[in-house]
Formats: C-alpha cells, structure tokens, sequence
C-alpha cells in the first residue's frame, strides 16, 4: 500500500506543479511569460495581479483588427483582448519599464536585434507599428519582439503559435 502512495504522490505532485506557473521571470514563447500564462483569462488575471488599471482600444498600422489592451503598467505587462475575457497577446515592457524576464536563450528587455537573430535566426516577418520601432515576429513559435530604433528589445509580446497572420499585417 506505501508503495502505491508513493507511486502516486510522486505522480500527482508533478502534474499539480505544471498547473500552477510560479514567477520565475521565464518567457516561454507561444506559452508565458512568468506567472501569466496564455490560457488565462483577464479574471484569472485580476485575481493574480490585483485591479487593471485601464483599458484602451488599439490598432497600429501594422495589425489586422482592433485589440482592447488591458494594462498593469506598475508591473510593465498587460494583454490584448478581443472579447474582454480571453488573452489574445501577452506584453511585456509597456511604458519603458525595465522587465527581469528573459526566454530561455537570454533574450529579453534591452537584448538588441541582432541578439535575437543569432538565437531565433530571421524573423517569420518584420513589421512598423510605428515610426522608429519594428516588430520582429517568429509565427512558429509564438513571440514577437519589438525593436526601437536603439536596435534595442523594448517590448515583446506572446501570442499562441501560428496565429501572426491573424493579428498582423504581412
């Protein structure tokens, strides 16, 4: 009988901890961003992060629709929303603020352009939302860096693999 509980508590404690993402300012491409992950909901994330602070509509030159961005710029982060409830982006970096996470590789907040070439090789596609920035978008696997004309990562957004093409223009 200790044999089976054994089994199965070192069974059931993995799949308890996949479930839960703790803070460990990890980017995960197509997947998280520390503890926010793609499949949560705004709810999801009011609970974890405490009150939005706002809601705009945007839509840059270079997008396909209309997004409602939601945004915690105490912690640099927000996400784009087509419906109010479901995260459609992740972003990382708004107003400037320097953010600790990085992917796996390194790359992050301030990583430059070339940086991100060496580890990701060329982008799927390269887009201008605004004069002095580009985006550099890997549709494969689910990350958009964007760069200012400092060559630098200002921001960076997740959004679930395969899916550029339905929130960007190229």
């Amino acid at each position: 009988m200790s044999r089976l509980f054994l089994f199965l508590a070192l069974f059931v404690m993995p799949v308890v901890a996949m479930a839960q993402s703790p803070d460990d300012k990890l980017i995960v491409p197509g997947v998280r961003i520390g503890s926010w992950r793609m499949d949560m909901t705004i709810e999801d994330l009011v609970k974890l992060n405490g009150p939005e602070s706002g809601r705009a509509l945007v839509q840059f030159p270079d997008m396909v629709r209309q997004f409602t961005f939601v945004r915690w710029p105490r912690l640099g982060m927000g996400v784009n929303t087509l419906d109010g409830r479901h995260v459609e982006l992740l972003v990382l970096g708004i107003g400037g603020i320097p953010i600790a996470h990085r992917t796996a590789e390194g790359i992050g907040f301030q990583s430059t352009a070339a940086d991100v070439v060496k580890v990701y090789g060329p982008p799927t596609a390269e887009t201008v939302p605004r004069d002095g920035q580009r985006n550099m978008i890997y549709d494969a696997i689910g990350i958009n860096f964007q760069v200012f004309v400092t060559g630098r990562v200002n921001e960076l957004r997740i959004f679930k693999p395969g899916t550029a093409r339905s929130i960007w223009k190229f």
